[in-house]
């Protein structure tokens, strides 16, 4: 998924009480086989805490980015993954 797909489904979830996070993931397959992960995640600071204990869980290196738009993913940047909170 990009930041497009994202800015597009983000609202229609949102009516229904869903909230995204955009956590893309870098690793090769190597590393994430070996368990080294690396989890860039941006949204809404009250959820990135909330889901703090399984990103932490699911990387070997959390970067924290915050809900600032600027500081999302840039469209060019593939992403691994997202987390839906319901």
């Amino acid at each position: 998924m990009g930041p497009k797909i994202i800015a597009e489904v983000e609202p229609a979830l949102a009516r229904k009480g869903v909230k995204i996070l955009d956590a893309p993931v870098m690793a090769d397959f190597n590393d994430a086989e070996a368990g080294r992960m690396h989890v860039i995640v941006s949204g809404e600071p009250s959820l990135i805490e909330g889901k703090k204990e399984l990103l932490n869980d699911m990387s070997s290196e959390l970067y924290i980015v915050g809900d600032k738009p600027e500081w999302r993913r840039p469209e060019n940047v593939p992403s691994g993954s997202f987390l839906l909170d319901f």
